[in-house]
């Protein structure tokens, strides 16, 4: 389960438009290319450092974590989390609309700055559903939308969960052999001091349609 802390930051901004949006001009490339990463904590005061998902990762309780998207070209990418009680959290893009004012420049970090999330009981599997495309996917995006402003509809996240689900389907060979691990350095202001990172990241170029289902084990 989603920390309380996250779920209020993702509730709130699904409303309004990210600020950091900027226009972008289009980019006629062949290909599409973004990184993602899951960033943790591995123990207090250590620096954050990506999860290795090639398998199922353990995460325990309480674990402090973000995630990280960065459009490097022209890229649709949408980032949800199906955790262990059951409950369906839209986490990227966070706002209504948001390729409607073209894409991000530079790293996003969920939640943003020094915050970050954890998972809490009960235990069980924690699924990240990460979908890349070339094409803006307007249907995930109403259905999104639809099941923000009803959260206690079993329908509605039923619809959009199946939704994901078919996108996903057959397309999981196929976008791992479209990732490759890169050493990613990422400035960020925190406060007034500018914070350096360096983490690996999974870099992500397809032609058309991205999908990956990301399983972790909390205890």
């Amino acid at each position: 389960m989603m920390s309380k802390t996250l779920r209020g930051w993702l509730v709130t901004l699904v409303f309004i438009v990210a600020s950091v949006v900027l226009p972008v001009a289009p980019v006629h490339a062949e290909k599409m290319v973004f990184r993602w990463a899951i960033l943790v904590e591995p123990e207090p005061g250590a620096a954050i450092e990506a999860l290795a998902v090639v398998s199922s990762p353990v995460v325990r309780t309480g674990t402090p974590m973000q995630f990280y998207v960065e459009h490097l070209s022209n890229a649709h990418v949408y980032v949800f989390l199906y955790d262990s009680s059951g409950e369906l959290l839209p986490m990227y893009p966070p706002a209504e609309g948001y390729y409607s004012y073209g894409f991000t420049r530079g790293p996003n970090f969920i939640p943003p700055g020094e915050g970050y999330f954890s998972f809490v009981p009960p235990p069980g599997a924690e699924t990240f559903y990460i979908i890349g495309s070339i094409q803006r996917l307007f249907k995930l995006e109403q259905l999104t939308e639809i099941y923000a402003q009803n959260a206690t509809s079993e329908g509605q996240k039923t619809l959009l969960l199946e939704e994901i689900k078919t996108m996903l389907t057959d397309n999981e060979k196929k976008s791992r052999r479209a990732e490759n691990i890169k050493r990613a350095e990422v400035r960020t202001k925190i406060g007034d001091e500018i914070i350096t990172r360096t983490f690996d990241a999974v870099e992500v170029s397809i032609n058309d349609f991205y999908g990956r289902t990301i399983v972790i084990n909390h205890q």
